[in-house]
């Protein structure tokens, strides 16, 4: 990854604005424009964007896999690449026993294969609805599991898609404590791609030109990860990320193929194109900047020799190999608040939060499981008493 550009000031509409103008900038020169926002006042710089939310009703729902095998054009590579993205080799490389984590990245690219498989025949041959790539995969996990575990013989029908002799081997035909473990090691790795997928078929987004919001409260660390590393396969290479708040997604976007615009009130990557706006936070850096560049700490030649000094619109840009002063936006926060799951009543919640009924109505309902005698309950109290 590579920082196309980088504001780094403490004022946070200062930051803000600084990537309102590289995305009205990018989407101008037509390209895909990404952005992992911190929070809802980050989410407000795209407005009209797409968003990725699991848990909220504006969620854009995507199949990931599905989407990866379109962008690959190859359902064996494919797999193989969603395999690697969810049991990576430095996971592999730090585990005292790899076999597990190297048998379950050999099982999730078997079932991926058979999933895909198996998928294509149903949408082919039986009527909507159907599952999404992710909801295949996990109910051929989930009758692997229960064909182990109730010792069942008879082959379910998605078998005959398997591609080689890996589940065969590894869960069928081993014996049922290790297939078991097997099958949660597995299941371990898989749990992040069904929490950010769609359980429901969904149209691919490769070719779409819609700007996309990524919006992190949503994911934890791993699935977050996981998102960036599935939608830079999807994407072409000449999208854009952009990252206001980047301090709070160093390591993360480190990993990700595309080039990125960056604000942040602390230093995260170098660029050969910074702005600094008023601050502290990121004073040593620019200090240490200054005298790589020109020899000393500060920048005497200017109207303003640090970002501690500046005033609200003026910023201290090195670009094309000079220091120079820049007028600096400053943008108004308009969050856009995403709404938690559905408003549509739970019944399981209403009927615990009820008001107590006067009367129980309706054939066949014996209440006396429900109901204890005070002298009984008081009795058997006792008999445990006597019996310690």
């Amino acid at each position: 990854m590579k920082i196309e550009s980088c504001f780094l000031g403490d004022r946070k509409g200062e930051r803000l604005a600084f990537i309102a103008e590289k995305a009205e900038y990018y989407l101008g020169l037509e390209k895909k424009v990404i952005l992992l926002a911190s929070d809802a006042d980050a989410l407000g710089i795209l407005k009209g964007a797409d968003v990725l939310a699991p848990g909220y009703v504006e969620d854009f729902a995507v199949d990931f896999f599905q989407d990866v095998m379109v962008a690959m054009g190859d359902t064996n590579l494919a797999a193989r690449e969603l395999a690697r993205a969810l049991v990576p080799d430095e996971v592999i490389r730090s585990v005292n026993e790899p076999f597990w984590e190297t048998s379950a990245k050999m099982c999730i690219e078997a079932i991926a294969k058979t999933a895909a498989k198996a998928e294509a025949f149903a949408r082919r041959s039986t009527p909507p609805p159907y599952m999404s790539l992710a909801g295949r995969i996990k109910t051929i996990h989930s009758e692997m599991a229960e064909k182990v575990y109730a010792s069942l013989e008879k082959e379910k029908w998605w078998e005959k898609y398997l591609p080689d002799k890996t589940i065969e081997t590894m869960i069928f035909n081993n014996a049922k404590r290790t297939a078991s473990c097997m099958l949660s090691v597995v299941q371990s790795y898989l749990e992040p791609l069904f929490q950010i997928s769609s359980s429901e078929r969904t149209a691919p987004i490769n070719d779409s030109k819609r700007p996309l919001a990524i919006y992190a409260p949503a994911y934890d660390e791993v699935e977050l990860e996981l998102v960036l590393n599935l939608l830079s396969v999807i994407f072409a290479k000449d999208s854009i990320l952009l990252v206001p708040e980047a301090d709070c997604f160093r390591e993360i976007i480190k990993k990700t193929d595309w080039n990125a615009v960056c604000s942040s009130c602390r230093p995260v990557a170098d660029s050969d194109s910074v702005v600094f706006g008023f601050g502290r936070h990121a004073l040593l850096y620019f200090m240490k900047m200054a005298r790589e560049t020109t020899g000393f700490e500060y920048l005497p030649k200017l109207a303003y020799e640090r970002p501690d000094v500046l005033p609200f619109g003026s910023g201290i840009a090195w670009e094309l190999g000079d220091w120079h002063m820049v007028e600096v936006s400053i943008a108004l926060a308009t969050p856009r608040e995403l709404t938690l799951h559905s408003k549509k009543a739970d019944e399981t919640i209403a009927a615990l939060i009820a008001p107590t009924p006067k009367d129980v109505k309706g054939d066949g309902f014996d209440p006396e499981p429900f109901m204890h005698d005070e002298d009984d309950l008081e009795q058997s109290m006792l008999d445990d008493c006597d019996w310690k």
